[in-house]
């Protein structure tokens, strides 16, 4: 297969960011006698993100577009294992022409978590990682006055019912728990049967687990 040309620099002119129509604001008229209701959505100012290792690309950029739709400037703070993912992300918002300071790249550990959590001028944060972490950037954030989403520990529950097919299930009940090594926010982690279902699946799901020990 002939290797790709390099692409030029995408213009910014053919491109384009549309809101839907729940970030619109609204008029309830006659909500009482003489009196109209008003929804006026605005834009909070300085958002951030401070991201995990897991998934660098998606996590690390699936709130910044929400942010810049909606009229805010955003300011990232990726993991220090993975900074590479974001340099370049940042490198092709650049080429498409989005404008310098809209998007802002932060690396460092602790003291730039912090810095983001101190920071008068930042409004709102959101977190994704650990339990431990998320409760501190909470607590932090909130002492100083931030909206925050602090997302720790996003695990799920998988139900098996009587009537699972066994092959699939357990194909994806592993594929699920131990897929990226489990290093997955939407991973499961608690299995529960129904039933005649633990019969029917935890002798070859118990089987099938052990074959990742052998290799």
């Amino acid at each position: 297969m002939p290797a790709q040309k390099s692409r030029a620099p995408l213009k910014s002119s053919k491109w384009r960011a549309h809101s839907p129509m729940t970030m619109q604001g609204r008029i309830l008229e006659g909500v009482a006698r003489g009196i109209n209701s008003e929804t006026i959505r605005q834009s909070v100012g300085v958002c951030a993100a401070i991201t995990p290792f897991n998934f660098p690309g998606h996590g690390a950029h699936v709130v910044s577009a929400f942010a810049i739709v909606c009229g805010n400037t955003f300011v990232l703070k990726p993991s220090e294992q993975v900074p590479l993912t974001s340099e370049i992300i940042c490198h092709i918002l650049e080429d498409i022409g989005l404008p310098p300071g809209v998007v802002n790249l932060v690396h460092g550990a602790h003291d730039a978590v912090n810095g983001i959590l101190d920071s008068p001028g930042i409004r709102a944060i959101s977190f994704v990682g650990s339990v431990t972490t998320a409760k501190y950037i909470y607590r932090r954030a909130a002492e100083n006055g931030k909206r925050v989403q602090a997302l720790g520990g996003a695990k799920n529950y998988m139900i098996v019912m009587p009537d699972a097919v066994v092959d699939k299930t357990v194909a994806n009940v592993l594929g699920s728990a131990f897929g990226n090594a489990g290093q997955r926010c939407m991973a499961g982690s608690v299995l529960v049967t129904v039933g005649a279902a633990q019969a029917k699946i935890m002798g070859h799901l118990k089987e099938e687990a052990e074959k990742f020990d052998r290799g």
